[in-house]
């Protein structure tokens, strides 16, 4: 139930994020955010209620289904760093502390694909959020039945987020990104061609090849 009252909401039994699974939706994440909050009644009742937080779901496992493993994970890895330049440029618009707060919706489990260590996960990740949530489904939670085994679990979530927090940027960061967007975008074009129907000549794909590896190369 949402209640609003002279032009401002305010209250609400439920919350409401937006989820970007697929790699052009991720890409778009960040516009979409910025738009949002050019909403009046929407930015007034996320400072007024929920302390100017806003949460964003990055979807993995259909992002790969979308565009390939190494095309979600280029792209999850550059939205992130988006988000977290704009997150300056919010609270300095705004002249308020908005907070994008990232829930990671991995699929299964955390350590999904980074052979089952949680840190190595967490560690991966190109931007991590002073706050994050992070999906895991219950078929994976039946695992975590003692509470030693439940405390163990959550222990090893927080130690490897505050590790991801302590961690100083690498000054090669932004050209480690280059390449990884660079075999990101190779890996979704091929891909597209493999599982998706052909729409364009064979001549117009490899003139794309092109131009990007030219586009890299400046």
């Amino acid at each position: 139930m949402l209640t609003i009252y002279n032009g401002r909401i305010t209250g609400s039994s439920f919350d409401v994020m937006g989820l970007f699974e697929t790699v052009e939706d991720l890409k778009r994440a960040p516009s979409i955010i910025v738009k949002l909050l050019e909403i009046e009644i929407i930015r007034n009742y996320i400072i007024d209620h929920r302390k100017g937080c806003v949460t964003i779901m990055l979807g993995y496992s259909d992002s790969v289904r979308d565009g390939s493993s190494l095309a979600s994970d280029a792209q999850i890895n550059r939205t992130a760093l988006v988000f977290r330049d704009l997150e300056k440029e919010l609270r300095q618009k705004y002249s308020f502390p908005i907070e994008l707060l990232f829930y990671r919706g991995r699929g299964d489990t955390i350590p999904r694909g980074y052979g089952g260590s949680i840190d190595t996960a967490i560690l991966s990740q190109s931007y991590t959020s002073a706050k994050e949530d992070h999906t895991e489904q219950n078929r994976y939670l039946r695992r975590y039945f003692s509470e030693e085994s439940s405390v163990n679990h959550f222990h090893s979530i927080y130690s490897a987020h505050l590790a991801a927090q302590l961690l100083v940027k690498n000054p090669q960061e932004d050209k480690y990104q280059k390449f990884f967007d660079f075999y990101g975008i190779l890996s979704n074009m091929k891909w597209n061609e493999l599982v998706k129907p052909k729409t364009e000549e064979k001549g117009v794909f490899i003139f794309k090849y092109l131009i990007l590896i030219q586009f890299c190369l400046i």
